[in-house]
């Protein structure tokens, strides 16, 4: 069994040795310090006779090349009464890794140059006035680019009480943060009888394969015609059902599809959308008809009571002028 780091705690690995299940994981960062892997030697690591798919059409300098150590690791209980777990740990560099941390690293140092540069010119003048506000931008900077480690700095003040701001990046920080890039840890219960340590990589790298053959056998996101095939395929919903706005559209879309594959004279011209059905006008409802006039209308109004239609709304910016009707027409 191949799994992710998440697999790897106390109680997950107690329960898979107590049902025998060989199994293959990456160990989490947080396992594993950097000075293990600062004291490794490369050139003491075998190398794996293995290729990526991605690198099968490279040359042979161009292609990931693996590397492997072999050490043990432990795994505390949470109590102190818990037994200690002791499983086979396989350390694996990669040169591709070694590639991908380096270009971060230099990115993350090229930002943060950026800012700190930016905030040596503007220290002293309208919003870093005092020395304090240059230290907590400089936190926020640090923290934001990921460069508390490396970078060193002094504030100082000249005879008006000026700030300025030195800065630099620590080399030899640097260079032990270089030194661990490309490596990596997976914890396996295989015995070295049935694999060796290249033979680990080789399935745990082959997780991948494994999903995609998982996922051709489950089939499309529509169906699950591989895993249960008692169950329907999800159809369609229909266009009314959709909710909010899409169910409109749809509703349109359809209508138009209906008016296509209607008769000839019935079908719209090109790039003219198709009308609605027309009603009769004596059905449709009108503001200025008698409320008992309207189709399946419960006129509240009292038989007695005399009827006015009601005139159409003005708009606000027309209601200051003067209603042509109570003129008077004397004049």
């Amino acid at each position: 069994m191949v799994a992710d780091s998440k697999l790897v705690s106390y109680a997950n690995v107690c329960a898979l040795l107590a049902a025998e299940v060989d199994f293959g994981a990456p160990v989490p960062a947080s396992q594993v310090k950097d000075e293990v892997y600062a004291a490794l030697n490369l050139d003491q690591a075998a190398v794996v006779d293995w290729t990526p798919e991605r690198d099968a059409g490279k040359k042979a300098e161009q292609r990931e090349m693996y590397r492997v150590l072999e050490d043990t690791h432990t795994l505390n209980g949470p109590r102190k009464s818990d037994p200690v777990l002791r499983l086979r740990r396989i350390l694996v560099h990669s040169t591709a890794n070694v590639a991908g941390q380096q270009a971060a690293r230099d990115k993350r140092l090229a930002k943060a140059a950026e800012d700190l540069d930016k905030l040596a010119g503007a220290a002293g003048g309208r919003h870093y006035k005092t020395a304090e506000k240059i230290i907590a931008r400089i936190g926020v900077i640090a923290a934001k680019r990921r460069v508390v480690s490396c970078l060193r700095f002094h504030v100082t003040e000249n005879n008006p009480g000026v700030p300025a701001l030195t800065w630099h990046f620590d080399q030899e920080v640097l260079e032990a943060e270089a030194a661990v890039d490309g490596w990596y840890a997976l914890l396996t219960t295989l015995p070295v009888q049935k694999a060796d340590p290249g033979q680990v990589l080789i399935h745990y790298k082959g997780q991948g394969a494994v999903e995609r053959r998982y996922a051709d056998f489950k089939g499309p996101p529509g169906g699950c015609a591989g895993l249960r095939p008692s169950q329907p395929a999800r159809r369609r919903p229909h266009p009314g059902h959709l909710p909010g706005s899409a169910g409109v559209l749809s509703d349109r879309a359809a209508g138009r599809t209906r008016a296509r594959t209607g008769p000839v004279h019935d079908r719209p011209l090109p790039g003219q959308s198709p009308s609605p059905p027309h009603r009769p006008h004596d059905l449709l409802p009108s503001r200025r008809t008698h409320p008992a006039d309207r189709p399946h209308h419960r006129s509240a109004h009292r038989p007695d009571h005399p009827w006015r239609p009601t005139p159409h709304p003005r708009s606000p910016r027309h209601r200051h002028r003067a209603n042509p009707l109570a003129a008077d027409l004397k004049r």
